[in-house]
């Protein structure tokens, strides 16, 4: 990455002491290799965390320089633990120190809590009393820095000396930049890694739907559902169980996972004294953080889990409409970590598939005869594994529904959690009728019976016409709406069987339906930045990089505006950081009502925006910068701690031919916009 052209000042807040118009040529350039090494733990091609952590520690090392290395310290808040994220200490153990820091986590512990620097020239005279580890490695003197991004103690970065050693201002300035850029592209790559795992949820989730879809017989559906929950979710075992609950007896059993462990027969009355039992009786999920201490196990049970070192644990109904078929289980190791809300999410929708698929099988071996009907219902399931949005997972289903009935009209109904979201609809079928009254629909004793699962008889919406039957789309507790079909006009009433029909297609198109909308919300959470709804970091750089490629080859202008909150820092320090994100959304809702539908934009990190505008060259973009700024200014923001003045700085720069990818342009108007901060604030300034 080639280093930005900034300001001497800005090269010295973020390199160290500028040295003087008769320094030597390597002493005027070390500023620029600080920035530049700076730079690049920030913006590192490889973004795993364990990269940053790495590089981090590199950095330190080189450019204090500490004889001793440098180490990272991670805190987790979850659980109160820390960890040795990366170390270059010669011969450093990581699990051993970061067992002890676990265990004591003195200094550690008190630099995370204070958030604040811990300096010690000399370890024998440390006023925390130290720990025995800096000893153990030579160490004799140490400053510790608080890693900190949007309010968020990661953890402390150690530059480690085996001597006594002064830290000077220049030191601590250049050790605490790089804890700020370092928590900034730690909490990038935690981001990226959230990302990355919302996506392979969603893989595994559509891998496991088209197995299913492919599966033959009831033996490759339970083997593809306990294969894809074992890999996605990196379960030491996973067991998938039917039951006849009114006959009081196991179906099937399959088990798999990294243990390896056989299906061995298990009694009902087994199966059903502990936490499998529960979930068969409440028909709802258990979450377990440790089998071994949990209570719904039996006394017995528990030390078997402890002996084989299971631990946390999900167990998931699998539920057809308004029976419960078994339960699918996922358990880890003790020292793996618990389930996070959306691998709970993950393991419920393949439960969800597991029970249409098993029921689907089933229903195949038992209505042979009826193999016309069948085959609809698979085109219609496959078709809803090849649709991508709800919109389409409902006109499949109209028109499947017609089909497989065969029905005169169908009409699609699904409604949002949020009710600000308006219901989606989707008609099929020969027959113009009037649609059917969900409103009336989804009420009283109506809504209930659809809340219970079970199919509601309509009036018909003609004189003269067969009565209608609606199905409904209900996932676990969730009603998405429903599905409501007629007769063909001058057909008799829909029978049981073609209620079972409607009711077997709702309990897909449910299915289905939940997966799009899971879908659609992880690709919005994988671009768009939660707290402003603007673009993320990743997806700015993804759609900016098109647009100099674009006015690159075009020979077209293009210009970037860089700002920031200023003083952000002490308005959440003043008012907590609950102010501070509203401030954050208020700046982005006035960012968004400024730009063009053209222009990009998105949350550069922190309090921190890009915005990258095609067709405009420098005057527009900053004619468009001082809109922003003025709008922004023009009155203080209303919270419940009464107004407060807010102001912004902005960077103004254009595309030059020597630019050769977007960030150049980006840190261009970066750098503008540090001067326009250092310069007064509330203003812009061009590169």
């Amino acid at each position: 990455m080639r280093t930005p052209r900034v300001t001497d000042e800005l090269l010295r807040a973020a390199g160290g002491d500028l040295a003087g118009p008769g320094a030597s040529r390597a002493a005027r350039a070390e500023p620029d290799r600080r920035l530049t090494a700076l730079a690049d733990v920030e913006f590192a091609h490889d973004t795993s965390l364990s990269s940053v952590l790495r590089q981090v520690a590199e950095v330190a090392t080189e450019l204090l320089p500490c004889s001793g290395g440098a180490s990272v310290v991670m805190w987790d808040g979850d659980r109160d633990a820390f960890a040795l994220g990366a170390s270059t200490v010669p011969s450093q153990d990581g699990n051993t120190a970061a067992s002890r820091l676990r265990s004591r986590g003195g200094v550690t512990r008190w630099i995370v809590e204070h958030r604040e620097a811990h300096v010690v020239p000399d370890i024998s005279t440390d006023p925390l009393g130290g720990n025995a580890m800096p000893g153990e490695y030579g160490i004799r003197a140490y400053a510790g820095m608080p890693m900190v991004a949007d309010g968020e103690s990661l953890g402390v970065l150690y530059a480690l000396d085996t001597a006594p050693r002064h830290y000077g201002a220049s030191d601590l300035a250049l050790l605490r930049k790089l804890a700020g850029r370092a928590a900034t592209a730690i909490a990038n790559a935690r981001m990226l890694d959230e990302s990355r795992a919302a996506r392979e949820r969603a893989e595994a989730l559509a891998w496991v739907a088209n197995a299913l879809i492919a599966a033959e017989g009831l033996h490759e559906v339970l083997q593809s559902v306990v294969e894809g929950a074992a890999a996605a979710l990196q379960a030491e075992r996973v067991e998938l169980v039917t039951v006849d609950l009114e006959a009081r007896r196991v179906l099937e059993r399959f088990t798999g996972g990294m243990a390896g462990v056989a299906a061995e027969p298990v009694p009902f009355t087994d199966l059903v004294g502990g936490i499998i039992g529960w979930v068969l009786r409440e028909e709802r999920v258990a979450l377990s953080r440790s089998l071994g201490e949990d209570e719904r196990e039996p006394r017995e049970i528990r030390g078997s889990w402890v002996a084989q070192g299971i631990g946390p644990a999900v167990v998931a109904p699998l539920r057809y409409g308004t029976h419960v078929l078994g339960t699918l289980s996922v358990l880890r190791r003790v020292d793996q970590v618990a389930f996070t809300e959306p691998e709970v999410d993950l393991v419920i929708a393949m439960s969800s598939q597991a029970a249409v698929a098993i029921e689907n099988v089933r229903l195949v071996e038992a209505t042979r005869s009826t193999l016309r009907e069948t085959e609809v219902l698979f085109s219609v399931s496959q078709a809803l594994t090849e649709v991508d949005t709800p919109e389409q997972v409902l006109e499949v289903v109209a028109s499947g529904a017609v089909d497989v009935l065969p029905a005169g009209r169908v009409v699609v109904h699904a409604v949002s959690q949020d009710p600000a979201i308006a219901p989606l609809e989707a008609a099929a079928g020969p027959d113009k009728m009037p649609g059917f009254d969900f409103a009336q629909v989804l009420s009283g004793g109506s809504l209930e019976r659809l809340r219970d699962g079970r199919p509601v008889i309509t009036s018909p919406a003609v004189a003269d016409a067969a009565p209608g039957v609606v199905a409904p789309l209900k996932v676990h507790d969730r009603l998405l709406g429903a599905v409501a079909a007629a007769p063909i006009a001058g057909r008799a009433e829909f029978g049981p069987r073609q209620t079972e029909l409607l009711m077997t297609l709702a309990a897909h198109a449910a299915a289905a339906l939940d997966g799009a909308r899971l879908l659609e919300e992880v690709q919005r959470l994988a671009v768009t930045d939660e707290l402003t709804g603007a673009h993320n970091r990743r997806h700015l750089f993804e759609l900016a990089e098109h647009e100099f490629r674009q006015a690159s080859r075009y020979v077209r202008p293009l210009a970037a505006i860089m700002f920031d909150i200023d003083r952000f820092k002490d308005i959440n320090d003043r008012y907590g950081h609950a102010i501070g994100d509203l401030v954050l959304r208020w700046v982005a809702d006035h960012c968004r009502a400024v730009i063009r539908e053209a222009d990009v934009w998105g949350r550069y990190g922190g309090e921190e925006f890009a915005v990258v505008l095609p067709e405009t060259g420098l005057k527009g973009a900053s004619e468009l910068a001082e809109r922003l700024r003025a709008r922004v200014a023009d009155a203080p923001i209303s919270t419940p701690r009464g107004p407060i003045p807010v102001t912004i700085s902005l960077g103004v720069a254009e595309l030059q031919e020597a630019m050769r990818d977007v960030h150049a342009l980006i840190d261009r108007a970066d750098a503008a916009m540090y001067f326009a901060k250092r310069t007064g604030r509330n203003r812009v300034e061009s590169a």
